[in-house]
């Protein structure tokens, strides 16, 4: 949808949207902020992936998947609130982001391989 607009710096999406496709936002790398939807229902693979000026997310609670490198090197990542109804965390969702800590709810009954690999900052997870 807005692969590699590189100007892109703020995104406010209409609240009936459920789903943001594959690569939707990818490498649009001056995206500091984004509004998800309280509709939105998932999150699929690569929809963030190197969106490297975004600092903090909050997935809504309708929320079912968080996708495979869906916010994969997001390198200003350090706030991440997962959505009380999260299932799966796919593989390398937020590979190397700066996250700080991360509290994930207990309906996660999948977190991928390396879901959080290269997140050097973490310090703190609390499941």
């Amino acid at each position: 949808m807005f692969s590699e607009c590189d100007k892109l710096t703020n995104i406010q999406l209409h609240d009936e949207i459920k789903e943001i496709g594959k690569e939707s936002f990818y490498r649009c790398t001056s995206l500091k902020s984004i509004n998800l939807p309280e509709n939105l229902t998932d999150i699929n693979e690569c929809t963030f992936m190197r969106c490297e000026s975004l600092s903090s997310i909050t997935i809504p609670d309708k929320v079912r998947n968080i996708g495979v490198m869906a916010f994969w090197g997001c390198s200003s990542l350090v706030s991440v609130v997962i959505g009380k109804n999260v299932t799966n965390i796919e593989e390398l969702a937020f590979y190397c982001c700066k996250l700080l800590k991360i509290t994930i709810p207990s309906s996660v009954l999948k977190v991928g391989i390396r879901a959080f690999n290269s997140c050097d900052n973490l310090s703190s997870v609390l499941i």
